[in-house]
């Protein structure tokens, strides 16, 4: 570029200040949401990856009954038999999560989230390195315990651990095995993996001298694969193998499809129940809806872009004509128009990145992901953001030096500006898309905040979960646990107390057993294990018969079944006294109205509720008062170092549960709605910068009409007629794309809002507003001038 282009360029960008300014917004806040979703796409679809060889690993994955959901465990005895049988498989190795496990190491105790239970194979099946210790023999003995590198540092320092003896006590621990060796220490899991854990200790510690069914599943397998292609080999074949591994009886009542899931689609897939030993699920979605989004909001620069550049042009064609007569051809208007773009599309960048330097940190804690700040500053990064900068530059300025290079000199010379009929095409193409790309972003957001309202008040209308805290290691309460409820009870603020096994937000239930006094001989209830009064806590609607009662001996041996499990097992209209067979024979007592105890995504499932001795409670509901929480919660933690003074007590709120479904719901619902806001902007600022172009242009025409007797609402209706029907065309064309997008999204959840007319009518409204208000308020500035300097005006 010549020092008289640049001269000339900058002239021309400071003479029209506002729309140069227009263009830099619109490039600014089309880089910052560009970069913002790379990273956070980037970090999402990185899952995994740092295994080695992660293309050949695979979890095996299974559903029940043919059940559209899949959960994770598999029996003991299935590994072995696997290997056996199939050549294709290289390796594997078993996981079983030991939860809310405790290690104590000189009087101090550390709980631990989640512990890994694995088999020696375990890193050569993961494709994972030992900072130090042998990986192929680190977990090969029983007792054998493998620390993560900032658990070792946190407990010995910079010492070596190898050799040391560490103390681990929980559930899955028998008295006898507590003390473990370290024999290596591993790096850390990255935040963007499926695993956790600071602990991986031998398999062989657990299950050593035992004998396990092979239809009792309770742990993951995973699998190392010759190579990807032998994954629907392993597939075909694996329904003959379960077939006789299981047995043909207990093979047809199951109903099992086995699938390989490969390791880098577990944090993505949401058709497989998630695992607590799993770091948090993500969205499949939100990697395509979210660059969908950006792309949408490139296209509006781009439109506000070239059209603003075009309708400056249109106002000196002959300008243009001179040019030409001093010789200027198309390499002319290429160098002008081209290089006038890259220094906007540059200078947008530079901007971008300073505002960039704020927010990111701000994004990264909205997302609540550990998305490195290197990220953003990383030079391959930044060099693949300078070439997107120079195509989008180069396109931006290509279009419109081509329109007006293709003219010759008499042409331009004959018109002071282009005909309306030849500008306003494209004008009116651009803008018609540009404000339908806006409508089809407000259906959508909508409809994502109508599904999350809907999700909200179905579950406040199925269960109550406010204020009902959930104690998580209650084992450790050991034979106090009836005595710490009967406390719990007593105390103020404390509407209700139960022990029980599993609850609401948690789905690490089983399913298992069979009905006796039923056709549906094959048909089977999720099994759920409390005490007398967690019926009651939960507030759960009895539709028939009774809850459990102390008065009655036999209660023992009762169930409560839920709608959906009487409706399944073919008992809906006389479901009292019914027979349902676990290890023992029990009666059906009562009947509850269904509630959620997963995620929308799921539809509710057949549910079981037996008694159980409170002593083998995992967990403890408390049902606390409204503004009581913090002194129940006071309350609680003395009672608690009282009956277990060496154990810290682990809690949380059930809310907090429900929250974690829908959580990526949230957020994607969140941006999106931030990225439509930002589209809505950008277009309304690119169409108010087109109508002062306008306005500029027809100024004198204004004047001409006001002397001829044209009141300002009359000229004011005149430009709303045009530019109202660019709204009108871009909501018939966002209609049908925003319905059809919609339609595809909430068919990711088993109970969904429906499509109500009003989403579509006031998302037109909205728009229609915009433009409404827009060329009225600036058109009856222009109509209110006096027609005199109107006339004057050059």
């Amino acid at each position: 570029m010549t020092w008289y282009y640049l001269k000339q360029i900058v002239r021309s960008l400071y003479r029209k200040k506002f729309n140069s300014l227009v263009k830099i917004i619109g490039i600014t806040f089309t880089v910052i949401p560009l970069i913002l979703i790379w990273s956070f796409v980037s970090y999402e679809s990185g899952y995994d990856r740092f295994l080695s060889g992660n293309e050949n690993v695979y979890r095996v994955i299974r559903n029940w009954q043919e059940d559209k959901i899949f959960g994770t465990y598999t029996s003991v005895p299935f590994l072995p038999a696997l290997l056996k049988d199939f050549p294709e498989i290289k390796t594997g190795t078993r996981l079983w999560p030991l939860l809310d496990h405790d290690v104590i190491i000189d009087g101090m105790v550390y709980n631990q989230e989640v512990m890994l239970a694995v088999d020696s194979s375990f890193f050569n099946t993961l494709g994972i390195d030992l900072l130090t210790g042998d990986k192929n023999k680190a977990l090969a003995d029983p007792g054998s315990v493998v620390l993560s590198k900032s658990m070792s540092a946190k407990l010995y320092g910079k010492d070596d651990p190898a050799g040391k003896i560490i103390e681990i006590e929980g559930n899955r621990i028998s008295d006898r095995n507590r003390n473990f060796i370290v024999t290596g220490v591993y790096d850390d899991f990255p935040s963007n993996s499926h695993l956790k854990g600071n602990f991986i200790l031998s398999l062989s510690t657990i299950i050593s001298g035992r004998t396990y069914d092979p239809t009792n599943h309770m742990l993951m397998t995973y699998l190392r694969l010759n190579k990807p292609v032998d994954k629907n080999s392993v597939e075909k074949k694996l329904p003959g193998f379960m077939e006789s591994f299981y047995g043909k009886a207990y093979y047809d009542y199951a109903r099992s499809t086995y699938l390989l899931q490969p390791v880098t689609d577990i944090h993505l897939d949401t058709g497989v129940n998630y695992n607590e030993y799993e770091t948090a699920k993500g969205s499949k979605t939100s990697l395509y809806v979210f660059p969908s989004l950006v792309l949408l909001i490139i296209l509006i620069s781009s439109f506000n872009f070239v059209n603003l550049t075009i309708s400056e042009g249109s106002t000196k064609l002959r300008t243009f004509g001179v040019s030409k007569i001093w010789g200027a051809g198309k390499v002319y208007f290429l160098r002008m128009y081209i290089y006038e773009s890259l220094i906007l599309t540059f200078a947008a960048l530079f901007a971008a990145y300073f505002i960039l330097s704020f927010i990111s940190p701000l994004f990264v804690k909205f997302v609540e992901r550990d998305i490195s700040p290197d990220f953003y500053w990383n030079p391959l990064i930044a060099f693949a953001t300078m070439v997107f900068a120079l195509i989008l530059g180069t396109i931006n300025g290509l279009i419109p030096a081509l329109r007006f290079s293709r003219k010759n000199m008499i042409e331009y010379l004959k018109e002071k500006t282009e005909s309306s009929g030849k500008h306003h095409k494209i004008q009116t193409i651009f803008q018609v898309t540009q404000f339908g790309i806006c409508v089809f972003l407000i259906i959508g957001s909508f409809v994502v905040f109508k599904q999350l309202r809907f999700i909200t008040a179905k579950t406040n209308q199925s269960l109550d979960s406010e204020n009902i805290l959930v104690i998580t290691n209650a084992e450790k309460l050991g034979s106090g646990n009836a005595v710490f409820i009967n406390e719990l009870r007593k105390m103020s603020g404390v509407k209700k107390a139960s022990a029980c096994g599993e609850i609401p937000g948690l789905a690490d239930f089983s399913h298992w057993g069979l009905p006796v006094d039923s056709a549906a001989f094959n048909s089977h209830v999720a099994v759920f294990y409390c005490d007398y009064d967690y019926l009651s806590t939960l507030d759960m609607q009895l539709v028939k018969g009774r809850f459990f009662d102390p008065a009655y001996a036999t209660d023992n041996r009762g169930i409560v079944l839920n709608e959906t499990a009487a409706r399944t097992l073919g008992w809906e209209d006389d479901p009292i006294g019914k027979r349902y067979r676990l290890s023992d024979t029990f009666r059906v007592i009562g009947v509850v109205k269904d509630i959620h105890f997963e995620s929308f995504h799921h539809d509710i499932i057949p549910q079981g509720f037996f008694l159980s001795n409170p002593e083998n409670a995992r967990r403890i509901l408390v049902k606390i008062e409204t503004g009581k929480e913090h002194e129940v919660l006071g309350s609680i933690g003395k009672l608690w170092s009282v009956m277990v003074p060496d154990r810290e007590i682990q809690y949380n709120f059930l809310d907090d549960d429900f929250d974690f479904w829908y959580k990526n719901e949230r957020k994607t619902g969140q941006i999106a709605i931030m990225l439509t806001l930002l589209a809505v902007f950008l277009s309304t600022l690119g169409f108010l910068a087109l109508l002062l172009i306008a306005l500029h242009r027809r100024t004198k025409e204004i004047g001409i009409r006001k002397v001829n007797g044209a009141r300002v609402w009359e000229i004011v209706c005149l430009f709303n007629s045009k530019y109202l029907k660019w709204v009108a065309a871009s909501y018939l064309l966002a209609f049908p794309a925003g319905w059809y997008a919609m339609v595809k999204w909430l068919q990711n959840f088993a109970y969904r809002t429906d499509l109500s007319w009003w989403i579509f009518l006031l998302s037109g409204l909205i728009a229609l507003g915009i433009a409404f208000l827009t060329v009225t308020w600036h058109s009856s500035r222009a109509a209110s001038r006096n027609p005199v300097d109107s006339l004057r005006y050059e």
